[in-house]
């Protein structure tokens, strides 16, 4: 155990009232496990004030639920998320991306880095049309 003046868990809504009973936060980053990312997402995005920087396994995307495409779409139809790839290979050998969302249409686009690796692409959602 390590010192620290308090010990929550985020996966619980307790822990999000307390931060913004305490002033809220302006971006969260949140790396959990994969599995936890459908519960995570929303209270993130639904506290956090400005930006949501989730690191995602690709198929979080290409392979979404039903209600996770649902989602995602109407973030997208209101330019407030992008996809982060082409990243390099992580510790444990995955190359994951990341999912940028934020509180105003089109916000992601200032928390880009503009000198990155030609490698890395920024994808904004949709990018292409169920119809």
């Amino acid at each position: 155990m390590h010192d620290a003046e308090l010990h929550l868990d985020s996966t619980q809504l307790k822990f999000w009232e307390r931060l913004q009973q305490d002033g809220g936060v302006p971006c969260v980053v949140c790396s959990c496990w994969f599995r936890l990312l459908d519960l995570m997402a929303p209270l993130a995005v639904h506290y956090a004030q400005e930006l949501v920087c989730l690191h995602i396994s690709p198929s979080y995307v290409t392979t979404a639920t039903l209600a996770r495409q649902k989602w995602l779409r109407e973030l997208a139809d209101a330019d407030r998320v992008a996809l982060v790839t082409g990243l390099s290979t992580g510790a444990l050998g995955r190359r994951c991306s990341w999912l940028l969302i934020s509180r105003k249409a089109g916000r992601w686009r200032e928390f880009l880095k503009k000198d990155a690796p030609s490698t890395v692409a920024w994808i904004p959602l949709p990018v292409s049309s169920p119809n």
